[in-house]
């Protein structure tokens, strides 16, 4: 979930009973990149608020990468397999 410029407002999103296993493997293009394999990306230039619980992520490097002003509610209440790093915060 990418919201990178102004006027943008995915705020409210819920990321929720999903099977999600090796994301990204190219890295991801923007700023700040991930560079890694990674189940679910949140990345804002404003504030930001998602839910992101219920889901198996599994067989990537980080489960769930963040950067920005971002608040992601819900995030240990999915489950991680596989996942070096669960949780990031750029």
């Amino acid at each position: 979930m990418h919201a990178d410029t102004d006027g943008q407002d995915p705020n409210g999103n819920t990321v929720y009973g999903n099977q999600i296993a090796t994301n990204n493997v190219k890295g991801d293009q923007g700023t700040p990149s991930v560079g890694q394999t990674a189940g679910v990306v949140v990345r804002a230039a404003g504030s930001l608020a998602v839910t992101a619980t219920g889901n198996t992520i599994a067989d990537d490097h980080f489960g769930l990468w963040t950067a920005g002003p971002v608040t992601v509610s819900g995030a240990t209440g999915n489950t991680f397999k596989a996942a070096h790093v669960q949780v990031f915060t750029n």
